[in-house]
């Protein structure tokens, strides 16, 4: 039952193909059920992920991950749910460039709800936390984005992860409040599990006196942990983002979180089940899985094997973009090949040495911000 001193803290929202018209008349009961509207009106405060850009703007920058956007119109069913806050650093903040995020700011600002994480004007510009007080206690949300595309030559400011500066944030943050939250955006997309990289951040910021940190980019619940009092969650998954095939696994659910506010702050989680555009509230015990991922933290397991897998399945899509297409040969090969003999057929042209110089190219620190700039002028130029 919703409480009068409870957060409510949600994954990725935004419309799609699917919902624009629902979006836009805020027609709430075709978008989720009755219980996801009631614990929104009736929550102290509310904040979500804004997966994407409020512009009437059709020329996306050079990007070959998703553009998404929509119609400003479409702000209707947020203002109507009743959400109070909305993250901007993220990887879509900059699909249409700086004139679209500052309308974006504008759309959300003329309709009463707040946002921080991201500017259009400049880095010194960009607002990385908000503070709210509720039943006495002081909570500042900060929100933080690894770089993935919101960098570089699009022109926007995102907040991005830096380890030295946003710990030692954190630490001064933490003097004046009695509750911070991290929203991270970041972590492996579509991935079950915890990779160690993100493992450490997260102990890292916990460490800097974070008392919640959760990753809302991987678009699949991951598991959780609790670390010297800090609740650490690795993969929140969406709220309501009905973009590609919803029947998968791990786009089907999300976990919408309650902080209820009182001498401590209790956190309850509800499993959101959202195939196609219709967000419904389940029980916990419709996906077993979470639970069982949660368990192996517990007991220590690192995902090990599993994210040897992960990387291996994925690793053939960056092989063919390093390769491109540009032969007669290849084309050829692709048309008469299946997914995974064409796979073999691109891993067969390169010999361990050129992997390995590839190895260096995105390890080495000075090897990686050449690259870097060096592809982006060939682009610019």
């Amino acid at each position: 039952m919703s409480n009068s001193n409870s957060i409510l803290i949600a994954g990725d929202f935004f419309p799609t193909k699917r919902n624009h018209e629902q979006f836009e008349s805020a027609a709430l009961n075709e978008l989720m059920d009755e219980v996801l509207v009631d614990l929104f009106q009736n929550a102290a405060f509310s904040i979500c992920n804004l997966e994407g850009v409020f512009t009437d703007k059709t020329t996306p920058v050079n990007k070959v991950d998703s553009i998404i956007r929509a119609n400003p119109s479409e702000i209707n069913a947020y203002k109507k749910l009743g959400i109070s806050c909305v993250t901007l650093a993220n990887n879509h903040s900059g699909d249409y460039g700086p004139d679209a995020l500052q309308e974006t700011i504008t759309v959300l600002t003329n309709n009463g709800i707040s946002c921080f994480g991201a500017s259009a004007t400049g880095k010194e510009d960009i607002q990385k936390e908000y503070r709210v007080e509720i039943n006495g206690k002081k909570i500042v949300f900060y929100n933080v984005a690894e770089t993935m595309f919101n960098t570089g030559r699009q022109k926007v400011f995102v907040n991005l992860y830096d380890e030295y500066r946003v710990c030692k944030e954190l630490q001064e943050i933490k003097k004046d409040c009695d509750y911070l939250i991290v929203l991270y955006h970041g972590g492996m997309e579509f991935y079950w599990y915890v990779t160690p990289e993100l493992k450490k951040r997260f102990h890292r910021m916990a460490d800097s006196g974070a008392d919640m940190v959760l990753a809302q980019h991987t678009h699949c619940i991951t598991a959780k942990e609790n670390y010297n009092g800090s609740y650490l969650l690795y993969g929140q998954g969406d709220f309501h983002f009905a973009l590609g095939n919803m029947d998968r696994l791990y786009k089907k659910y999300g976990l919408l979180l309650e902080l209820v506010v009182g001498d401590t702050i209790e956190v309850t989680e509800h499993l959101v089940c959202h195939p196609e555009s219709r967000a419904t509230c389940v029980s916990m015990s419709e996906f077993e899985d979470y639970e069982k991922r949660n368990q192996r933290m517990i007991n220590g397991d690192t995902f090990e094997e599993e994210f040897k897998e992960y990387s291996r399945d994925r690793m053939m899509k960056w092989m063919h973009a390093f390769r491109g297409e540009a032969s007669v040969k290849d084309k050829l090969q692709k048309k008469v090949l299946s997914e995974k003999e064409y796979d073999e057929y691109i891993r067969s042209l390169y010999d361990n040495k050129q992997i390995l110089r590839m190895i260096s190219g995105i390890e080495f620190e000075e090897f990686r911000e050449m690259l870097i700039e060096g592809l982006w002028n060939m682009i610019d130029d």
